[in-house]
């Protein structure tokens, strides 16, 4: 009998595992299926996407593409030089919280702000303060409008200040350090950092090839045995550089890339390349062994036809995910935790820019959610939370354009207030509603 039932035991799995197969193949079939019939001509001319499970290419498809095919990656170069500064940290050459100008004669603080000196990790999660806009005489440098720590601000010049460093530290330039230490040792062949690589973008990279960037990725740093960063220096990536209020599920940019965390567990790191003629997306799971990547080639990133295909494709290759993955929470489930009501009123009151004598006050109306008023102008946003500590103003007509209002906190309260304009320090605390103003 014992017999028996291990054979009904192992035919049950078989039959079990055959059906799940069977399913997870009808959904690739769907995706390649949705891919050819949404990547419309002539707003998305190709497309190429794979997802990664371990150290195996899972699923890979091309509409009007072919292997080896090179994208412009955009931004996904950021991750890149993010990988290259962790290996001069790995190598002792410099550290992550010294400031910068112990190694490189940047100077960009701004004496009106009273900011703490940038360190290299300030400029690698977009938290250095610094614009995209450069200072007047010195051309490679940006100019600070936020205190270093106080808040998110991508800034393409922050990272190409990351470059700079890189160059200077390692006597070679920047494209080929990261063909030298990054490409070749991922055997990603068709890639390449060309010479007018800036740490911000400029690289061609396959589909084919990121896979090996996304098998490194899932492993923490290691490809096919070879230690392209530490773990340690890699889980860094993972660090929560700004302060802000407990949450079962948050979202915030860690070095370089965006993360997702569950219960202070990192869960998914990802990356978005948007240029002119480049429309890509990373995404990886480490604990869960996955990862995904496509790119495409729009004529313009920048309209609703490309954004609709792009949305589109993240949520659907998220549905594999989650079937190719352990059992847990789905990925497409992940919504970052925002503030309740009892909570939205710590961010209600007044906040002043002392550079500009300019100020905003937040105060809550009588439908329960936050207005950003600016007192100068009377001009109103009504402001909706996507974190604990972000909340945007979306433009009418607009699904992706808005404005962000980035809340800093410190010791569990809320001390300040960055906008497009410039900092504000929060000088009162208001209660009320809008009948009160």
């Amino acid at each position: 009998m014992g017999e028996l039932a291990v054979s009904y035991d192992r035919v049950h799995e078989e039959i079990l595992n055959k059906k799940y197969n069977l399913k997870i193949e009808a959904q690739k079939q769907h995706l390649r299926a949705w891919i050819n019939g949404n990547a419309v001509m002539p707003h998305i001319p190709t497309v190429a996407a794979a997802l990664v499970k371990g150290n195996r290419v899972e699923f890979i498809h091309r509409t009007r593409s072919e292997a080896g095919k090179r994208y412009p990656v955009a931004s996904f170069t950021k991750t890149f030089t993010a990988i290259a500064a962790l290996q001069l940290v790995d190598r002792g050459i410099i550290t992550l919280d010294e400031p910068v100008n112990n190694y490189f004669q940047a100077f960009m603080e701004n004496p009106e702000l009273n900011s703490r000196q940038i360190t290299l990790r300030d400029l690698l999660t977009h938290t250095a303060g610094v614009t995209n806009h450069l200072t007047d005489g010195t051309p490679q440098l940006p100019k600070q409008r936020y205190p270093a720590g106080s808040r998110f601000y991508y800034s393409n010049q922050g990272f190409n200040v990351v470059g700079l460093l890189i160059e200077t530290l390692s006597g070679i330039p920047l494209g080929q350090y990261l063909t030298e230490n990054i490409l070749q040792p991922l055997e990603m062949h068709d890639s390449i950092a060309p010479d007018t690589t800036r740490a911000s973008g400029g690289m061609y990279c396959s589909v084919d090839d990121l896979t090996h960037y996304v098998m490194m990725l899932i492993h923490r740093g290691t490809y096919k045995g070879k230690e392209i960063v530490s773990e340690k220096n890699f889980n860094e990536i993972f660090s929560e550089t700004l302060p802000s209020p407990g949450a079962a599920f948050k979202e915030y940019r860690g070095i370089s890339w965006r993360i997702w965390s569950v219960n202070d567990r990192p869960y998914s790191m990802n990356h978005a390349a948007l240029w002119n003629g480049s429309g890509g997306w990373i995404q990886v799971f480490p604990d869960l062994g996955t990862g995904y990547v496509f790119m495409s080639d729009p004529p313009s990133y920048d309209m609703e036809t490309f954004f609709s295909f792009y949305r589109g494709l993240k949520g659907e290759f998220l549905r594999l995910t989650a079937m190719v993955s352990p059992e847990g929470m789905a990925p497409e489930s992940f919504r970052a935790s925002v503030p309740g009501l009892t909570k939205l009123w710590s961010y209600t009151g007044t906040y002043h820019n002392s550079i500009t004598d300019l100020s905003i006050t937040i105060y809550m109306n009588t439908g329960g959610s936050l207005v950003a008023r600016r007192d100068q102008t009377g001009e109103q946003y009504h402001i909706y939370p996507t974190s604990m500590l972000t909340f945007v103003y979306i433009y009418p007509d607009q699904t992706e354009k808005g404005l962000a209002f980035d809340f800093t906190w410190e010791n569990d309260t809320i001390v300040g207030l960055g906008v497009l304009d410039g900092h504000y320090d929060k000088i009162a605390d208001r209660k009320g509603n809008e009948e009160d103003y």
